[in-house]
């Protein structure tokens, strides 16, 4: 695991003490949202450190983790948030921490390195089922994996070379491409997408790059092309852009279909005009990026945690932060999980009649 990183680059600023344009159901959260949802420290004063996993620095997980640690911590001394302070947990502080992706989040709460970890939708449904170990991709069964909620969408990214004849799934073969960092959710998916389409790894010259790398060897004419998941505008891809003659490509096809249609939470969508200077949208896979922890958690700290992560109050955070992030709300959240929801979460979203008394509690 990589080291404890603290994410700096957000601020907490004065926040608004009205928010326009709310729905109904976010003016039932906030009716709802009284701080701590019902979570006190053991002690006063007692601080309870969270580590978020995210994925890489140059990747969306990473500052996308800072901004959740930011919205929930609380730490002693914190103005109040109805003055414009903080509307976290009392006593939480919640940083984020740099990993390989998805698979080693789900290693790391596992082994209790992690309390909370923001992971593909595919990647957590295979591990919940205890099917894609078995599949030779790496994640290992993990049955007491629960979400909190899903962030936002992420689209697979083809990054070709202009120069290298690559212009879609269809002419890739023997190509020098990056299917994904060891660890990645990005690696699970491109390894699953080449056995459906009959290719395999040993179809390409498969390399296995964290995504900064990859790009750098694209810029260096090392790669012909690299795959990578994330929530677009992705600004690794944008930068590279500028530094060299580079395409994002459709990922489609009879194979890219066999797999949305075999995996629950793999879908086709569309990377929308103009992100990369495109003409039309681009049609790829898309996945939900999930917030997950696990049973272990305490049910009155989750349902805290929930609260503050979707409180009224944050909105402003969110739209001043990543872009990915920026139409995240407690309604979405509820949707395509791939796993359980914790039952702390259950409860705040039960709480705010977001959801029926019946559920769901399955995904």
């Amino acid at each position: 695991m990589s080291k404890t990183r603290m994410n700096t680059a957000m601020t907490r600023r004065a926040l608004l003490a009205r928010l326009s344009g709310w729905s109904a159901v976010a003016l039932a959260a906030g009716a709802a949202w009284t701080g701590g949802q019902g979570f006190t420290p053991a002690r006063a004063q007692e601080l309870n450190f969270l580590r978020i996993g995210t994925g890489r620095t140059s990747g969306a997980y990473f500052p996308v983790g800072g901004l959740i640690g930011t919205l929930v911590s609380n730490p002693p001394g914190s103005r109040p948030c109805d003055r414009g302070g903080s509307c976290g947990v009392p006593g939480v502080i919640a940083v984020a921490q740099s990993t390989g992706g998805s698979v080693d989040n789900l290693a790391g709460l596992g082994s209790g390195q992690l309390d909370l970890a923001i992971c593909q939708a595919d990647v957590a449904y295979g591990a919940y089922r205890g099917v894609a170990e078995g599949e030779g991709v790496g994640v290992p069964a993990f049955d007491g994996l629960r979400a909190i909620g899903t962030l936002y969408r992420e689209s697979l990214h083809l990054v070709a070379r202009a120069d290298s004849g690559i212009t879609g799934l269809q002419n890739i073969a023997g190509k020098r491409v990056s299917l994904g960092d060891v660890g990645s959710g990005t690696l699970v998916s491109t390894r699953l997408l080449l056995e459906t389409m009959g290719l395999g790894e040993a179809g390409v010259q498969a390399n296995y790059d964290q995504p900064n790398i990859a790009a750098d060897k694209v810029a260096r004419g090392e790669l012909d092309a690299f795959f990578f998941f994330g929530g677009a505008p992705v600004a690794l891809v944008s930068e590279l852009r500028q530094r060299v003659d580079v395409s994002v490509l459709p990922v489609e096809g009879e194979g890219v279909e066999r797999l949305a249609q075999s995996s629950p939470y793999l879908t086709i969508g569309l990377i929308e005009t103009g992100l990369y200077d495109n003409p039309l949208p681009i049609p790829t896979l898309q996945v939900g990026a999930v917030l997950v922890t696990t049973l272990k958690m305490d049910d009155a700290l989750v349902k805290a945690l929930t609260a503050a992560l979707w409180a009224p109050q944050n909105r402003i955070l969110f739209e001043q932060g990543p872009p990915q992030t920026r139409l995240a709300n407690a309604l979405a959240a509820t949707q395509g999980h791939a796993v359980p929801l914790h039952p702390g979460a259950l409860r705040y979203y039960r709480s705010v009649g977001i959801l029926g008394r019946s559920g769901p509690m399955t995904p």
